[in-house]
């Protein structure tokens, strides 16, 4: 009898290498695409808020400051285990942009190899795994989460996201407490990188229809089935709803949650509906993309709002048609239109419509549609025709990435980007502006000064920034109508009244300056403007 032992050796070598090739391709992958971010500054669009100016950040990590996390909201938002890790890198790399970007461009390449792994070990398909996770990780729609320092929540939330999910896994396979505990904590900490994750539990009941099979619903005992897996994550619900609670509580404190007189619920709906599609859309073709996306409020043409449903509707009948059959199809497109709920505007946090850091977790929903939907053709004669689009694709997707993150260089560069591909986009422009003063270059600022008033003439940050860079160029006589705007829409902001006392007092008129220097000092007692002008 022959030995087989060599061959049985080289067969698990070989074994081996292929276990570790796709790990490897996917780093690479997403190294290649994104490791120029390493390049970019800080933005002056709330990386200011988020670590340069954050007095819980700028020390790094200290008891005082880890205290701060905890205890303070940054942005309208409440993410202690965020501003944790930028306190972190703080203690690294101090205030060096270039420590930061390469920690996001890093959290991002072991997201993309956790959510391999993830779907790996859920459904055993290497390949259609691999493709998945190389379209999440090279994907232009990731760019904002990943070159955006403020946008280190998105990255770190879904880091968490995907070790709960890898704790499932094992939970479910062992019935083991201890792993349902590791899942849970997981979860915690995700939603304390960003309260986006509340849709958690609804994600794991659908993974347990597919790809688990925990429930089968041509049983008859279904119903006490599906009963059963809801109590069993009753604890992981109480976490989402005391989160959701938080989070609605710190927004509302902050006045980040819009009216229904600013933005109307007919507005809210319209939008929604064409976001996702848009979002869809974006995902087979992501271009034009910007930092900030402006809402229409009222003015959505009605055929978009139909077109978009129709599209909406037709593939929710096919999913649903097919939600037997083909169960990653049901699963998928559940995955993708629940979890963004939460981000899609039916409770509108800020003014923006959309944004692409949204889909940071989202479109895995429709990736694993198409890598699962596509299975069967890989089986037949058009094998290779579909790997080579399936490539050529892939191709395409990271030339469009490594092509807009040459954008995300600096605040001027992605505000002019942003300006070029949108209308009527007041945060840009402001942006923009601000980025530019910021240079000294005020002149060329001016002109982004006044069409950001243009755009939002009840905005007071527009007309103090346009008094303010009128007051850079030493021109009083133009800064005082600004700042008289700025005071009659926010009568009671210390910072305009003062401006605008500076400004009477630059122009001769003392008596007005003292009156308006007396204002700013009854609304902040020790402004230094105020102070100077009264004692002058």
């Amino acid at each position: 009898m022959r030995k087989q032992t060599p061959k049985a050796a080289g067969d698990s070598k070989v074994a081996m290498q292929g276990q570790w090739l796709p790990p490897v391709v996917l780093l690479l992958l997403v190294l290649t695409t994104f490791w120029q971010a390493q390049y970019n500054d800080f933005l002056t669009y709330d990386d200011t808020a988020y670590v340069v100016a954050n007095p819980n950040v700028r020390d790094g990590l200290t008891l005082q400051g880890i205290r701060g996390a905890f205890a303070d909201s940054v942005a309208s938002n409440w993410q202690p285990i965020t501003i944790l890790s930028h306190q972190l890198d703080v203690t690294l790399f101090g205030l060096n942009p270039r420590g930061h970007h390469v920690t996001s461009v890093l959290i991002h390449a072991l997201n993309t190899l956790l959510l391999y792994l993830f779907l790996f070990r859920a459904t055993g398909d290497t390949f259609k795994s691999f493709f998945v996770a190389a379209l999440f990780g090279v994907h232009p729609l990731h760019v904002e989460s990943v070159a955006w320092v403020a946008s280190r929540k998105d990255v770190l939330s879904t880091f968490f996201l995907f070790l709960a999910l890898l704790a499932y896994l094992r939970y479910v396979r062992e019935q083991s407490g201890k792993w349902y505990a590791a899942m849970a904590a997981f979860f915690a900490l995700g939603l304390m990188a960003k309260s986006m994750l509340v849709t958690f539990p609804f994600l794991l009941l659908l993974l347990d229809y597919w790809p688990s099979r925990r429930i089968d619903f041509s049983t008859r005992d279904w119903p006490a089935r599906l009963k059963k897996l809801i109590i069993e994550k009753v604890p992981l619900f109480a976490l989402t709803a005391m989160i959701a609670i938080i989070a609605l509580i710190t927004q509302r404190a902050a006045g980040a949650v819009q009216s229904l007189t600013e933005f109307s619920l007919g507005a809210r709906v319209s939008n929604a509906i064409i976001s996702y599609a848009l979002y869809a859309w974006r995902v087979f073709w992501p271009s034009p993309l910007a930092v900030f996306y402006p809402h229409a409020k009222e003015g959505l043409e009605i055929w978009k709002v139909v077109l978009a449903f129709s599209v909406l509707a037709a593939i929710t009948l096919i999913v649903l048609r097919n939600w037997k059959s083909r169960p990653y199809l049901f699963v998928g497109w559940c995955w993708y239109l629940g979890t963004l709920v939460p981000v899609i505007g039916l409770v509108q946090i800020g003014s923006q419509a959309m944004a692409d850091r949204y889909t940071y977790i989202t479109i895995i929903g429709i990736f694993v549609m198409v890598a699962w939907g596509i299975g069967p053709l890989l089986e037949g004669s058009f094998r290779k025709p579909i790997l080579a689009l399936l490539a050529g694709g892939l191709a395409l997707h990271i030339a469009l990435s490594w092509s807009y993150l040459r954008h995300w260089r600096d605040s001027e560069s992605i505000f002019r980007h942003t300006i070029s591909v949108t209308r009527d986009n007041f945060p840009a422009q402001s942006n923009l502006a601000m980025a530019l003063a910021e240079r000294g270059r005020v002149e060329e600022a001016l002109p982004h000064f006044e069409a950001a008033v243009r755009i939002e003439p009840n905005a007071v940050e527009g007309w103090f920034n346009l008094g303010t860079a009128y007051s850079l160029l030493a021109e009083p006589a133009k800064a005082l109508p600004a700042f008289e705007k700025a005071v009659a829409i926010a009568p009671n902001d210390a910072e305009s009244h003062a401006s605008l006392a500076d400004a009477y007092f630059k122009l001769g008129n003392t008596e007005p300056a003292r009156k308006a220097a007396a204002r700013a000092l009854e609304l902040a007692p020790q402004h230094p403007v105020a102070l100077r002008i009264m004692q002058s």
